[in-house]
């Protein structure tokens, strides 16, 4: 596993960087086996992809959406999940309220350091 906090203490994570940590330039066994590890792990019974075609990589440097717990704002890790949950209420109901809630955070979280439109698009796909 990638150091994902400063003192190896995890303490929160966000939903795109546990999509990112298996979703980066690894292998594609190596992909599996991070997938397999979290099916067990949360009890997914959900049948595992077969397939990474077509599914962007993130850097492996930069496969975080966040930094760490000195470098980060004390609200980073929350609005990127308030992101996830935004686009997935616009993607479930596409009204022009969430449109506007899922823009706004949008907008936010690209401007985090470390992330950017490219990067967060990526996330969202």
């Amino acid at each position: 596993m990638p150091t994902l906090e400063i003192d190896n203490k995890l303490i929160d994570i966000d939903p795109f960087t546990i999509f990112g940590l298996f979703n980066k330039g690894i292998t594609k066994d190596n992909r599996f086996k991070i997938m397999s590890n979290f099916a067990k792990k949360l009890n997914i019974q959900a049948k595992l992809p077969t397939s990474f075609a077509s599914i962007p990589v993130l850097n492996n440097q930069n496969a975080t959406f966040y930094y760490f717990s000195n470098l980060r704002a004390e609200n980073d890790i929350d609005e990127l999940w308030e992101l996830f949950e935004s686009a997935l209420n616009y993607a479930n109901h596409s009204t022009q309220e969430n449109r506007k809630v899922l823009s706004y955070y949008f907008d936010i979280v690209i401007n985090k350091k470390g992330n950017g439109n490219s990067k967060i698009t990526m996330g969202l796909y």
